[in-house]
């Protein structure tokens, strides 16, 4: 069980992103994320990709970014002190995948993405280990 968010890929808030990760990010509600379990800014959060969509793509290009559906990610949160939602920067590793099949920020793609664990203070905790949460 997991975490399911949809979302805009955006450059996001913050003039330069958090350390280890690119200028690529999604948009999770607080409440899902970092209230439900009291997360700080650097938590690793990882998770699956399970779709891309928009980005005016052809059916060939469809096909072709199937490629990507079941890797495995690893986003770096921060907390926004303001608004409703919290930002889930690509870390650069992930970001190869991303880069390589041009799935750029301000492009209109949305992703959607199973959110399954959150790693922080030496610890890793399973992210709504009891059933799908979807959001977006």
């Amino acid at each position: 069980m997991a975490l399911i968010i949809e979302t805009l890929l955006s450059t996001g808030p913050l003039p330069t992103p958090p350390e280890g990760a690119v200028r690529a990010c999604l948009e999770v509600r607080k409440v899902n994320l970092s209230q439900a379990y009291e997360l700080e800014d650097g938590t690793i959060v990882s998770g699956e990709i399970l779709a891309i969509k928009g980005g005016g793509l052809t059916e060939k290009e469809k096909e072709i970014i199937k490629e990507i559906e079941g890797k495995e990610i690893d986003l770096i949160l921060w907390v926004s002190a303001l608004g409703s939602v919290d930002w889930l920067y690509i870390s650069k590793n992930s970001w190869l995948i991303f880069r390589d099949y041009a799935i750029l920020p301000g492009m209109g793609y949305t992703l959607k993405v199973k959110l399954r664990e959150a790693k922080y203070e030496g610890k890793t905790v399973p992210i709504f280990p009891k059933r799908d949460v979807i959001e977006g």
